[in-house]
Order: structure tokens, then C-alpha cells, then sequence
């Protein structure tokens, strides 16, 4: 499995994005409190919220973060074409950014071209 951070606002909400209308959905559960599971027919992803993932970021990164009191989700994926389905979903959500794994984090928009 593969994995990027989701970055975003007070409307980054686990319980939003289970609502969301995703092509190819078997199942969306939660598994955790703060943990979902997608099943695609592309494939899985799990979805982990917590703040303290903002304690594995540098001040400086923290700063360029141009969110007020950012939110993060660790989205784990086992394909790529998975990852799209999920992104695409949420591409109209204001304030969202892609800590890639790689060094970037980059607006929503940027990252689904990239990838």
C-alpha cells in the first residue's frame, strides 16, 4: 500500500467524504472512530484521522500550510486508479492539499494532474 496526506479546513471530515458518491463503491465502513475503509472495484483505500499526524511535519512546513488549524487525513491506497476515483470526489472542496510522501504538498488540482 501506498499513502499520502489530505490536508484541509474544518470541512474535512471523515463522515463527509463517506457520503460521497464514488464510481465503482462495494463498501464504505467506518472501522475505527477516526478510521474508514473504501472498497472499489479498482480497489481499497483507509482513511485515518488525526491531528497528531501534524507532529511528523518540520515548524516550517507547518507554516507553509496556508490553512487555518489544518485537518489531516492518511489516505492509504492499493492502486492508483483508486486514489483518482477518491480525489476526483473531493476536487471541489475548497482548501485541500496533498502531502505526496515525496516532498510536495500541493493544492488537490496539481496532484490529480500529476499523477
Amino acid at each position: 500500500m501506498k499513502s499520502i496526506i489530505l490536508i484541509g479546513d474544518d470541512s474535512l471530515e471523515l463522515c463527509k467524504i463517506k457520503q460521497l458518491e464514488l464510481d465503482g463503491c462495494i463498501n464504505c465502513s467506518k472501522i475505527f472512530e477516526n478510521s474508514l475503509g473504501i472498497e472499489l472495484k479498482s480497489g481499497r483505500l483507509y482513511l485515518d484521522y488525526s491531528n497528531d499526524i501534524a507532529l511528523d511535519y518540520e515548524q516550517e512546513e507547518l507554516n507553509n500550510i496556508k490553512i487555518k488549524e489544518p485537518k489531516f487525513i492518511s489516505i492509504e491506497y492499493s492502486t492508483i486508479d483508486a486514489l483518482k476515483i477518491l480525489l476526483k470526489a473531493l476536487v471541489n472542496c475548497t482548501n485541500l492539499l496533498v502531502d505526496d510522501d515525496r516532498g510536495s504538498i500541493i493544492d488537490i488540482r496539481t496532484y490529480l494532474q500529476r499523477i
